[in-house]
């Protein structure tokens, strides 16, 4: 990340803009060794049996600047779980953008487990925001069902554990899309 953050640096806000671009490819198991590093490669993460099959790449690319750069690879053996995806995705996205990027996009084909990811993330998007707003907009004076949060905040009511985790749920939001 140390070579685009600083490429970053050089760049005029209009050009920081970018996509993310991931996709996973199948790979010839095998392996290869590394004299410089004494290092034999080709092995899954914690294994020596498990050959690594499959490589998901992940890529930013300017969107009013033509410039692309690979930011992120990981090896499996298989594919990549949606729970692995969601995962990589959120440090990848993370670290992009504090080098200075702005991902304004991301793309993907539409194998099973990238589907999958996105119908995770939008639900719990939609969720979060409907909590949030239930809770800062509630009427009744009575408690309603456990969990909800559509009346008055009391001392002991849901609403002081829910605040704390939309906080820190919304510093997550980059600066520059809270405008």
């Amino acid at each position: 990340m140390n070579c685009i953050e600083a490429t970053a640096a050089s760049l005029d806000e209009k050009s920081k803009y970018c996509v993310l671009a991931f996709d996973e490819m199948m790979l010839e198991a095998g392996v290869a060794y590394s004299s410089s590093e004494d290092y034999v490669c080709g092995f899954q993460s914690n294994s020596t049996t498990d050959f690594c099959d499959h490589a998901l790449v992940f890529m930013a690319m300017g969107v009013c600047k033509k410039w692309k750069q690979p930011v992120a690879y990981y090896f499996s053996k298989g594919g990549v779980g949606s729970t692995k995806l969601k995962q990589y995705l959120t440090e990848v996205i993370v670290a992009i953008q504090n080098v200075g990027l702005r991902i304004v996009a991301t793309v993907c084909d539409q194998f099973q487990s990238n589907c999958k990811v996105y119908t995770m993330d939008t639900a719990d998007f939609l969720l979060f925001f409907n909590k949030l707003f239930d809770s800062v907009n509630g009427t009744a004076l009575v408690v309603g069902l456990p969990g909800n949060l559509k009346y008055a905040a009391t001392k002991d009511s849901p609403h002081l554990n829910f605040w704390p985790r939309a906080v820190k749920t919304l510093e997550f939001i980059p600066p520059s899309l809270k405008h």
